[in-house]
């Protein structure tokens, strides 16, 4: 029967292999159809990016100052440097992101999953071009530097982490909510040895200030037409030198968003985020949940499936849980009035979850007995259903955030 048994695995695993690899291809052929058509100054993914301080200080322009200065010193074309930043950031992403599975012994096959092939491949309409690629690489830097902060008391170390906290935070506030305050679970954790809780406290406060104090300072300058018009300005010289096509006069899409108003932004977000229709008359909201339901299944089970040759480990379902649910409870903001572009809300939440896992997992972070008690409830449950632990169940799942 044994030989059997391992016949039927590796046919399984074979299979999977396959549908894997067919499903790489149709990703391709998406991205030649779909991706490669002309962007311009004007489209939000690159206008974005050219958010400067020429009209005042505001929030996400530190990257477009940088880039404003650049072209100063000598002119280029900018929206063939923004695509070149965002593919390499991309392509490091990947590269970080193969080499934690490797080291975790996770299944690759999570990678595949639709919604989060928005940040890890150029599918959906350019979104790789958004910021999010550098901003998760950035993140992961941090955390690197924080734990290793945690295992030999570097006071260069901790400059570094501060540094990049402040320039992430400069750059799109967005990284605040999926780095923070999980990291300040750990500083409070890594602090409270040999110290009592109110001076833990202290000293989580003072090492998470940089960041509060950048987060607020970005939050009240959110910008208005006046400095969207400014900043928009500034590039004129840029534009007419590599003219795109589009209108320079017209302001790009990123950059118009400045002058939003705040309390109907917040209700827009929510509405299409959880009061939306389908076909007219079907609400999407149940949907959403489901795709919510399908994610943490997908990542608490990530060695459900088995591709190719890679060896996978066992993981701790429950921890993994306590990390998914946690950043999840951090997100809400993000989920709710903050952001309508819920595939890359899922990436933030999913690669921040392996992240933090990553570096995380064996300290004992504040509030995650109360998670746990809640992880094994929802872990007990799923077992009870069988064919969740089948890999055409993860399958399934996947094709689920296609919806």
């Amino acid at each position: 029967m044994l030989p059997d048994r391992i016949s039927r695995q590796q046919i399984n695993r074979k299979t999977l292999t396959v549908i894997a690899v067919c499903y790489s291809i149709y990703l391709l052929v998406l991205f030649f159809h779909k991706c490669l058509p002309f962007k311009d100054y004007a489209d939000w993914k690159i206008s974005e990016w050219m958010i400067n301080y020429e009209g005042g200080f505001v929030r996400r322009g530190l990257v477009g100052q940088l880039l404003y200065w650049l072209y100063e010193i000598h002119p280029y074309p900018v929206r063939d440097a923004i695509l070149l930043i965002c593919t390499a950031a991309f392509v490091a992403l990947i590269y970080c992101l193969v080499r934690l599975f490797r080291k975790e012994g996770w299944s690759y096959m999570l990678l595949f999953t639709p919604c989060l092939l928005v940040m890890t491949l150029p599918v959906y309409g350019l979104f790789y071009t958004r910021r999010d690629n550098l901003a998760m690489l950035i993140t992961w830097l941090i955390f690197i530097l924080w734990s290793k902060y945690a295992r030999k008391q570097n006071a260069w170390t901790m400059l570094a982490a501060q540094l990049l906290s402040v320039f992430t935070l400069l750059m799109h506030e967005a990284s605040f909510f999926f780095t923070f305050p999980i990291l300040a679970l750990f500083c409070y954790n890594y602090f409270s040895s040999g110290s009592s809780p109110l001076r833990a406290f202290g000293k989580t406060f003072a090492a998470m200030l940089p960041a509060m104090a950048t987060m607020a300072v970005v939050c009240m300058s959110k910008g208005d037409g006046h400095v969207a018009a400014d900043v928009w300005a500034s590039w004129f010289p840029a534009m007419e030198r590599y003219p795109l096509g589009n209108n320079p006069n017209v302001i790009g899409d990123g950059v118009e968003a400045l002058g939003w108003e705040t309390m109907p932004t917040f209700a827009f977000h929510f509405k299409r985020n959880w009061m939306g229709v389908a076909a007219g008359f079907i609400p999407t909201f149940p949907f959403k949940l489901l795709k919510f339901a399908a994610l943490y299944y997908l990542v608490t089970r990530i060695n459900t499936v088995s591709i190719g040759r890679h060896s996978l480990k066992n993981i701790d379902r429950i921890h993994m849980s306590d990390f998914m649910l946690a950043q999840f409870i951090f997100l809400l903001p993000m989920f709710t009035v903050l952001s309508c572009d819920m595939p890359r809300l899922w990436c933030y939440w999913v690669f921040s979850t392996l992240i933090a896992y990553h570096y995380f997992k064996n300290a004992s972070l504040p509030f995650f007995n109360q998670l746990s008690r809640m992880s094994v409830k929802i872990q007990r449950g799923m077992d009870k259903w069988h064919f969740l632990s089948s890999p055409y169940a993860y399958i399934v799942a996947m094709a689920l955030l296609f919806c």
